[in-house]
């Protein structure tokens, strides 16, 4: 289910944000289903599901990196989509270009991703100001280097002070 279908407040008034909190995260690929599932290895045993989404039904967007789209639509429909689940298998990560994304832990669903780490870290502080001082609770905030090697930065109280922290106006610069 999208982050909006599960009351969670949007952690920006941007336009991709708000896009992204109002659809799930499918993959164009079971390889990239298994990829992202791997980066979050604490959710504990992850399953992929392969859709059929029928022509009209949903609206299906092309967001972020490649291969990730964003899929809207009524949550209880996309359940009849549903055409099979695998767990998922470990399996080696594949190249890409190095990103900073944060994650919602809860839904697996992607937040926004950016190649600018202070980009990344605006955006959590956008939430903090936003809705309030838990709104990292549920955050993670991944890097993937252009190897594929995927590292947690930080995530919950520990990201929303680093936020505060990079943006800080007693920080030096230099």
């Amino acid at each position: 289910m999208s982050n909006e279908a599960l009351g969670k407040k949007p952690r920006g008034e941007d336009l991709e944000v708000l896009r992204l909190w109002r659809g799930i995260s499918p993959f164009d690929s079971v390889e990239h289903a298994r990829l992202q599932a791997q980066r979050h290895p604490w959710h504990g045993q992850a399953f992929i599901g392969k859709l059929r989404i029928p022509e009209g039904m949903f609206q299906l967007e092309a967001t972020r990196s490649k291969g990730h789209y964003t899929l809207c639509g009524e949550p209880r429909d996309s359940l009849g989509c549903v055409r099979r689940v695998e767990p998922v298998e470990n399996r080696e990560q594949e190249v890409r270009e190095m990103t900073y994304a944060p994650w919602d832990i809860e839904t697996n669903n992607l937040v926004a991703e950016y190649t600018d780490k202070r980009d990344a870290l605006a955006l959590v502080l956008q939430g903090i100001e936003r809705n309030g001082p838990h709104d990292t609770d549920p955050l993670s905030l991944d890097v993937e280097d252009n190897l594929g090697r995927l590292t947690t930065i930080a995530h919950g109280a520990d990201l929303a002070a680093l936020a505060f922290n990079t943006f800080s106006p007693n920080r030096r610069t230099g």
